[in-house]
């Protein structure tokens, strides 16, 4: 398990740089467009694809890391009325995330099979790059969820151990 939690930390610490990275890229090229038009009156072409599609990836890195973290939106309003059943929620909560990542992985490998003879319009680069973010974030999301599930199923059967063991003494 403390392996696997290794691996996960350290995923998401490379996807949490790569979305910095990318936004400071994002923000960089954005800013030196805007700076291009309105003194020199000329731009970039590429700069608005470009900026779309980094988009894409941090937002779906994001979502990785999110997970990972355990800080996805979430209503409470079910686990601040009972909060003996916080752990429940959790692990359905998980369990959601598991079969949504699954049907995500299974049509975006699809969508990017099927784009890569697909250019995009101005930087000229294969579609399936940019789809790609989807397969890749849904398997890391798929494996932070299981992750995060294992931890929260375990904590309830240690916790219920622990709890048996002082009523014994």
């Amino acid at each position: 398990m403390k392996l696997l939690d290794k691996l996960g930390g350290g995923v998401e610490k490379v996807f949490a740089a790569i979305s910095g990275v990318s936004l400071l890229a994002m923000f960089l090229v954005l800013f030196v467009q805007v700076l291009l038009r309105y003194f020199f009156r000329i731009g970039i072409i590429w700069t608005d694809e470009f900026s779309r599609y980094l988009m894409l990836w941090i937002i779906m890195l994001g979502a990785s890391v999110m997970t990972f973290d355990d800080s996805h939106i979430r209503i409470s309003l079910l686990e601040d009325v009972a909060p003996v059943l916080k752990k429940g929620f959790k692990v359905i909560r998980y369990l959601i995330i598991c079969v949504f990542s699954a049907i995500l992985i299974y049509y975006s490998m699809d969508m990017v099979k099927m784009n890569f003879s697909s250019l995009s319009s101005n930087m000229r680069i294969p579609m399936a790059y940019v789809y790609l973010c989807f397969p890749i974030s849904a398997v890391s999301m798929l494996f932070f969820a299981l992750l995060q599930l294992i931890k929260t199923v375990s904590t309830l059967f240690h916790r219920g151990e622990a709890e048996d063991k002082e009523a014994e003494e």
